[in-house]
């Protein structure tokens, strides 16, 4: 079959033929080509013609070309397509029962056709926007071979072949479709669970060199990560998809959400930069769908813990169990999650009798003093005294920066700004240090005669008189610095 074959089965078709449908040229690898036989861009719609332009191509071009392709932005069509869904080539008794059902629903208004391999069924048909689509369907259900194109989506061109199924004009009334499209799409395309547009639009703030930084102390200290990033592209016949895929889920579990900026640190491993000339086709080619698709999967199963599941709040309680001060002598053990409660009882008392009023700054106090230390969940609590003598503020700094961005995306901004003259974190670290005065003062109380304890104590005290004087000063000024 060649794309001559196909005009001829379009132009014989009336329905077809009367469409305003876009066209280009196909290859043997459905790439796409324009009819002066260059690329074809998606998010173009100027490189796809009408059906005039293009019975006015050369035969011998026609007949070089293993088909044509419909552009679903510059054509306003939506399409559905079913992947191997045909036992028998081209044959309608061959139809499985799932691709029926399906053509069920569109066949008193769709046109309906045979695949370009002749294994697949392609539906087209109009129908209205879906306002935030992606949060609450799929556009490729992997399990069941299905996949739905519309022109708000990303830029998409489809193969056309002219074997006609069902043959209704495809560009009819679209309130018939708008009725059956969301009949469709609730029975084989909704979601598991809603994305949340928070974490579809994610953006991290951190610059490159700073993720490339955890990049690297990640391949110094993860084994794992080390193999992913630094192995050979294998090629064909192997596993790369799943190893783009695994690279893919390890950026964004451990790296960064954003996906414009995961899909930049990918393209600087050394895995990526191993790959042969057709899979970085693949990679690059369709506004980089291949990327799209497997970043679309990731996010799925690795979503942010906006979804609060088992697995979450089994992590969540782990903070019961991290005991400050493990290294130091004490009668009472004090949880990570004891004291990030006092902090944030603490913080809502300081912004009482500071006669803090703005509802913004109370909130964001409380939720700073909640989450402040939840990242000792993966580092463990490490002292005061012990981040200073070893130099740890900053390394520790990094580290929690991504714990934050991957944990908890939408707080992130707020428990990443460190600005010393911030009035929430002015606020914060007085709570913080009176939350270790009032442990130590209750250790020395019932019988703690360590010297170390007594150390911290006198330092808190120290520590919170000018703490407290510092947002004393913050409050005074006129214009205060917040975040």
């Amino acid at each position: 079959m060649s794309a001559l074959d196909s005009l001829f089965n379009i132009t014989n078709n009336e329905k077809l033929f009367n469409t305003s449908f876009k066209y280009c040229l196909v290859d043997e690898s459905k790439h796409p080509f324009t009819i002066d036989e260059k690329i074809a861009r998606p998010n173009h719609a100027e490189d796809f013609v009408n059906i005039v332009d293009l019975l006015n191509v050369n035969v011998k071009v026609l007949d070089k070309y293993k088909g044509l392709g419909v552009s679903i932005q510059a054509s306003g069509v939506c399409a559905i397509d079913i992947d191997h869904c045909v036992n028998k080539q081209f044959d309608v008794n061959g139809i499985s029962p799932l691709a029926k059902q399906i053509i069920s629903l569109f066949e008193k208004f769709a046109y309906v056709e045979f695949s370009f391999s002749g294994s697949g069924i392609r539906i087209f048909f109009q129908a209205d926007k879906i306002d935030d689509y992606e949060s609450y369907y799929y556009t490729k259900n992997s399990k069941i071979g299905v996949e739905y194109y519309y022109p708000e989506g990303s830029a998409r061109y489809v193969t056309i072949t002219g074997r006609t199924i069902i043959n209704n004009n495809p560009t009819n009334d679209k309130s018939i479709g708008n009725q059956q499209l969301h009949l469709f799409l609730e029975l084989y395309m909704k979601r598991r669970y809603v994305l949340s547009k928070q974490q579809t639009t994610i953006a991290d703030n951190r610059s490159m060199d700073d993720l490339m930084k955890v990049v690297k102390l990640k391949y110094l200290t993860d084994h794992n990560f080390q193999d992913l990033w630094f192995t050979q592209a294998p090629g064909s016949g192997h596993d790369e998809s799943e190893r783009d895929y695994h690279l893919v889920a390890y950026l964004y579990e451990n790296i960064t959400q954003d996906k414009n900026k995961l899909k930049e640190i990918f393209e600087q491993s050394p895995f990526f930069k191993s790959k042969d000339w057709k899979h970085m086709n693949k990679w690059n080619k369709q506004d980089f769908r291949y990327f799209n698709y497997v970043f679309e999967r990731v996010q799925q199963k690795h979503r942010s813990w906006i979804m609060i599941d088992d697995k979450v709040l089994r992590e969540l309680y782990e903070l019961k169990f991290v005991i400050r001060y493990n290294c130091r002598r004490h009668i009472k053990d004090e949880s990570v999650a004891e004291h990030s409660y006092y902090v944030a009882l603490l913080s809502m008392m300081i912004c009482d009798e500071k006669k803090i009023d703005d509802t913004k700054i109370r909130l964001d106090c409380f939720t700073k003093a909640i989450l402040h230390d939840m990242p000792e969940i993966e580092t463990n609590d490490i002292t005061h005294n012990a981040k200073e003598k070893m130099n740890l503020r900053k390394l520790l700094k990094l580290y929690e920066d991504d714990f934050f961005v991957r944990k908890f995306p939408s707080q992130s901004s707020l428990m990443r700004n460190d600005d010393y003259n911030n009035i929430v974190n002015a606020v914060v670290l007085l709570a913080d240090t009176l939350s270790v005065k009032q442990f130590t003062a209750n250790e020395l109380s019932i019988g703690n005669t360590d010297d170390d304890m007594k150390e911290i104590y006198e330092d808190a005290c120290k520590r919170s008189i000018v703490a407290e004087k510092h947002l004393d000063e913050l409050l005074k000024l006129k214009e205060t610095i917040y975040f």
